[in-house]
């Protein structure tokens, strides 16, 4: 069975595993099933990148909904400035979405608990190889979901940012 590993990230020196969850298709494959089954009338399980490239596409997006699209990306993270705006993203789109997956309510709770690290990302363990293992990681991949949403996408609807 794979696991999602929440990663503790001090950007350009090292990684921790903070929290592991065990059955990872309760994070990101229940979240993307989600959101193709809104978006693209779709709801099938499998991790079809095509139909996660068109969701982000999608021009203007509940912005709460992108933001745990983008958490579920190859080398993202959340910086520590940005942890309770990520608590409060994930607990609005679980009233949408109808909590359709266990671990994202535990995940918001880690980012309400302010982890002392400057970023949290994640290892999702059925999707690809680790991102964040020391031995292999490209310090110029990682990058900040809310950084990514404020410059590209000042303009998604509905949850609204906690700061600025």
């Amino acid at each position: 069975m794979s696991n999602t590993v929440l990663k503790a990230i001090w950007p350009g020196q090292t990684t921790n595993s903070l929290m592991e969850l065990v059955d990872s298709s309760a994070c990101a494959p229940a979240a993307w099933a989600a959101m193709r089954g809104k978006y693209l009338f779709r709801r099938e399980w499998a991790s079809d990148k095509e139909h996660l490239k068109a969701i982000w596409a999608i021009g203007v997006l509940p912005r709460h909904h992108r933001a745990v699209l983008a958490m579920t990306s190859d080398h993202a993270m959340v910086l520590q400035k940005d942890y309770k705006q990520a608590a409060a993203d994930i607990r609005a789109w679980l009233w949408d979405f109808g909590n359709p997956a266990g671990h994202w309510k535990a995940i918001a709770s880690v980012f309400d608990s302010a982890p002392d690290c400057p970023a949290l990302g994640f290892h999702l363990t059925s999707t690809f190889q680790d991102p964040w293992a020391l031995d292999s990681i490209d310090w110029s991949r990682p990058w900040s979901v809310y950084d990514v949403l404020d410059k590209n996408y000042p303009n998604d609807t509905g949850h609204k940012p906690l700061r600025g």
